[in-house]
């Protein structure tokens, strides 16, 4: 074989570690990539459900101060007015509330709550002829009529807060998966780095540590003991030129001395 064809020592282990980097280097990038991909996905899902839990909460609070403010005005003997600031609000925060959905059950139910709002304004609007009436008319049909509707969009809201939850539960759920799938790529170049590793100390030690031992060894029976020289290295690299060195100053020094 020519010496500009063969690959030498330093060529091996240079090629080793270029395989081994890039190996390393492509898992990292891989692995991050992934990451952020997923990650920014699940975290825009993520803030919808809180802004979706955030905003059922807001509907909620809405419906109980009206309701509370109905209930407290009971004994007023002035005429009670539906407020449409109240349905403002409400109808704003609940078109707010829908761009944060982000399952099917949470549309669903926001449309339980809807409906269900409606029925309660529907109802809450017959305050106005309610309220002449005294009252005794004004308890009875608070607490028979009014009640069992807010009872009803209350129940609706706390389902939908409830659906917000778990959804957003799922969803923590689903980032912890993705971190630990896009950690796989970094464990599995970190494998891969440790199996090239123990592989570079077996060839270090077949082509680099072991021939060089032997070389020293007969080098050393020579002196010692004037053993012949007969050690043949398989590789064809400076391994192999430094003991077919050894081998020509050995006999250059036999003859010498013959």
């Amino acid at each position: 074989m020519k010496k500009s064809a063969r690959l030498g020592i330093k060529r091996k282990f240079f090629l080793g570690f270029v395989v081994l980097g890039m190996i390393l280097f492509f898992s990292s990038v891989i692995a991050l990539f992934e990451f952020n991909r997923m990650n920014s996905a699940l975290s825009g899902i993520i803030e919808d459900n809180i802004k979706a839990i955030n905003l059922a909460r807001g509907l909620l609070t809405m419906s109980e101060d009206y309701n509370s403010l109905m209930l407290d005005n009971l004994s007023d003997t002035e005429e009670f007015y539906i407020s449409g600031q109240h349905g403002d609000e409400f109808e704003k925060t609940y078109n707010d509330l829908k761009t944060g959905f982000t399952t099917r059950g949470e549309q669903t139910m926001a449309d339980s709550v809807y409906y269900a709002y409606a029925a309660y304004m529907q109802v809450a609007r017959e305050a106005d002829a309610v309220w002449p009436l005294g009252y005794e008319a004004r308890k009875g049909w608070y607490f028979s009529r009014l009640q069992p509707f807010y009872k009803k969009l209350r129940g609706y809201i706390q389902s939908l807060t409830l659906t917000s939850q778990n959804a957003l539960a799922d969803n923590s759920k689903a980032v912890q998966d993705t971190f630990y799938r896009s950690l796989m790529p970094s464990v599995a170049s970190v494998a891969v780095g440790i199996i090239i590793v123990m592989l570079f100390n077996v060839f270090l030690n077949h082509y680099l540590i072991n021939p060089i031992l032997k070389i020293t060894t007969g080098i050393q029976n020579y002196r010692k003991y004037g053993k012949e020289y007969s050690l043949e290295i398989e590789n064809t690299d400076e391994i192999s030129d430094l003991n077919n060195s050894v081998k020509e100053l050995i006999a250059d020094n036999q003859s010498k001395k013959l």
